[in-house]
């Protein structure tokens, strides 16, 4: 869609146009709407709504899908109720078909299938679907449209241009931060990290000539966004934009760039939420890849997935092999994190010093580069282990060394782990004073900072009020004088 197609552009004219094109409509049809960037295309689609009531609204992002048929990929993603909607109750917004194109290493955009597959279901795009359809796009996605899907160009009689002049073209834009925050948790800070990574993704010049940078720095926000969202625990929209930056990479068709380390974060992730299919799927695929991610790491993984399922034989021999890899190119970071798990994996079958030298072996590598925050992981494992033993005493000197280690670390969001399992230690001796002090310590940190496992701390409280009150209850009562003995009925 080039300007000379175009009367002088004058944004309030255009909405009324755009208005007028849709509203009150009895007949299915399809608009093409031109936006500099993801900002903008909000503003205008919240606009519509609010102009055109009659209508429900559906906005559809097709980033995170191979989109080789309009057609296909809308009737897979919309919901039943929309696709056999009455005509016309419903307007569909499809955003990210500009990322339907493929980019050649030189820089160049290629057609994609989807141009010309347009071509051919024309006629079922504008008749045969109940709903309208808007597409959202920037000019290079229109003028490739224009040129490799004519006959779908001449069927299309709405097309209109909005402009944003906030959307920054990449070169103006800052340096991105180099990796996420450190520390888990949806804390202030990280909450505005976030909210500073989707604005500049937001206002992207989508129409930037340089696509192959376009590309990258799009996929560069995407990550950062996906462990930010993960840090705090907000995994829908962790998996949502992980998949976003993947499928862009897809488009990239670049032998050198790191594919494998977002198939990475997002197997981290699935492993997080015991989704061990997924997980395991993320990690095959990293290791198809050839990533910079080393392949002990992915071993590892793989052994921690295993563990998790309870799969013993599989876990040790995934471990061992990412202990061999760590060996052989001297990763002492590895070496640290797989004895770790090669003393989760003995303490879960209650092989109690296997898994404690084990982690014995974790700490030394631990300590000899430094790392004090999986000293604080160790030490809440070696805690664990002496408290399935009932060895109460070491186990609370393993949890504090946690503590301390996490409170230098500034891992404040893992002291609430401590916490819960003090709580759980004192419960179990049925000392439910201290329990309930400990337990009340792991809500509150669970609660500051969004953690999956308040649930369980809330439970355990409630666990320890019940025994507290039962020992306030007072002994029962014994009879000042014993009860008579009935007498013996008369013959």
């Amino acid at each position: 869609m080039s300007a000379a197609d175009l009367p002088p552009y004058d944004e309030p004219a255009t909405l009324d146009q755009l208005v007028f094109a849709l509203g009150q409509r009895d007949e299915p049809t399809v608009a093409l709407v031109e936006c500099d960037s993801l900002a903008k295309r909000r503003e205008l689609e919240a606009a519509l709504a609010a102009r055109m009531p009659e209508y429900q609204y559906r906005t559809l992002d097709v980033t995170p899908y191979a989109v080789t048929s309009l057609l296909h990929t809308l009737n897979e993603h919309l919901p039943l109720a929309i696709r056999t909607s009455r005509p016309v109750t419903w307007v569909v917004h499809v955003h990210g078909l500009e990322n339907s194109h493929l980019l050649n290493p030189d820089g160049h955009l290629a057609p994609a299938p989807l141009t010309a597959q347009l071509n051919l279901e024309r006629e079922l795009l504008f008749r045969q679907v109940p709903y309208l359809i808007v597409l959202w796009g920037d000019a290079d996605f229109f003028r490739t449209l224009q040129r490799e899907a004519p006959d779908f160009w001449h069927w299309v009689t709405y097309r209109f241009r909005f402009e944003d002049h906030t959307a920054r073209p990449v070169a103006d834009l800052p340096p991105l931060p180099a990796k996420r925050l450190p520390g888990d948790g949806n804390v202030a800070e990280r909450q505005a990290r976030i909210a500073e990574l989707r604005d500049r993704y937001d206002h992207l010049a989508l129409d930037d000539s340089n696509k192959q940078r376009l590309l990258k720095d799009k996929i560069n926000i995407l990550s950062l966004l996906g462990q930010e969202y993960d840090a705090a625990f907000l995994y829908p929209q962790a998996e949502e934009v992980y998949l976003k930056a993947i499928a862009l990479q897809e488009r990239m068709r670049e032998e050198d760039n790191d594919r494998g380390g977002v198939w990475f974060e997002l197997g981290n992730m699935y492993l997080d939420q015991k989704r061990f299919p997924e997980a395991q799927a993320a990690y095959e695929r990293c290791k198809t890849l050839g990533s910079a991610i080393n392949t002990g790491a992915i071993l590892y993984q793989f052994g921690e997935v295993y563990r998790e399922q309870q799969q013993w034989e599989a876990a040790l021999t995934h471990y061992q092999q990412a202990l061999k890899w760590a060996k052989k190119t001297a990763n002492a970071r590895l070496m640290g994190s797989t004895y770790h798990g090669l003393g989760i994996l003995y303490a879960d079958q209650q092989q109690w010093p296997l898994a404690l030298e084990n982690y014995r072996q974790a700490l030394e590598w631990e300590q000899r580069i430094g790392n004090a925050l999986a000293m604080g992981a160790t030490h809440h494992q070696l805690g664990r282990a002496y408290q399935a033993q009932g060895r109460w005493a070491l186990a609370l000197e393993n949890y504090q060394q946690a503590i301390n280690q996490d409170q230098s670390t500034g891992n404040n969001s893992g002291l609430g782990a401590e916490y819960y399992q003090i709580g759980r230690l004192y419960e179990e001796q049925q000392r439910y004073a201290e329990a309930r002090r400990w337990f009340e310590k792991a809500i509150e940190n669970f609660t500051k900072y969004g953690h999956p496992f308040l649930p369980q701390a809330e439970v355990g409280l409630a666990r320890t009020l019940a025994a507290l009150q039962q020992e306030k209850k007072p002994p029962a009562r014994k009879p000042l004088y014993p009860k008579r003995p009935k007498r013996p009925k008369r013959r």
